[in-house]
């Protein structure tokens, strides 16, 4: 149920309203600095442990439980209760991003990229939810770019409701926003 979560309060949000009741398991985690690493190892990693073999599968997980304390309708009331474990999952993503891809993408993960590309929305929505700088940005423009398919549709798969193109639309038109215009034109292809 953990990526569910996070996309129920993300839509909740923009219908500008919040769950009735807090979501009291992501509550306990955030106010128990052991159960961090513990509990975002295995999704930053993945190994099977957590439920999901892969970074695309692991980081919808990832993103669930800072999405859903800072979309809870109290967040302002805890927000000082919760900053460190906020500030300590920016710093593992952070920590975990790959020099290839700006992604949080684990090197077994590399036969498979467009599953780093997938992940990537994930932390990234979060990025710019918080307004936060997108770390890695030049180099996530040119990932993303990377992945387009040959055609000139800019379109990184042919099925046209794919959510890598969701993905790839989304990663490669903020970052090139965020880097000035810095490749719009390719964006756009």
């Amino acid at each position: 149920p953990w990526p569910a979560t996070g996309s129920a309060s993300s839509a909740l949000l923009l219908l500008g309203a919040h769950a009735t009741r807090p979501n009291s398991l992501y509550r306990a985690i955030a106010a128990n600095e052991s159960a961090w690493a513990p509990t975002f190892d295995p999704l930053l990693r993945p190994d099977g442990s957590a439920g999901c073999d892969d970074v695309h599968g692991c980081a919808h997980k990832l993103v669930a439980i800072p999405a859903v304390l800072m979309m809870a309708g109290d967040y302002a009331a805890h927000a000082a209760a919760w900053r460190p474990f906020i500030d300590w999952w920016f710093g593992a993503v952070e920590a975990s991003i790959d020099g290839a891809t700006g992604e949080v993408c684990p090197p077994k993960a590399h036969a498979k990229l467009v599953d780093c590309l997938g992940a990537g929305m994930a932390f990234h929505s979060m990025y710019t939810y918080t307004n936060r700088t997108w770390p890695s940005a030049s180099t996530v423009l040119d990932f993303a770019l990377s992945l387009q398919t040959d055609g000139g549709d800019s379109l990184w798969t042919p099925t046209l409701g794919d959510w890598l193109n969701l993905d790839g639309a989304y990663q490669s038109t903020r970052t090139s926003e965020a880097l000035g215009g810095r490749r719009l034109r390719d964006v756009h292809a």
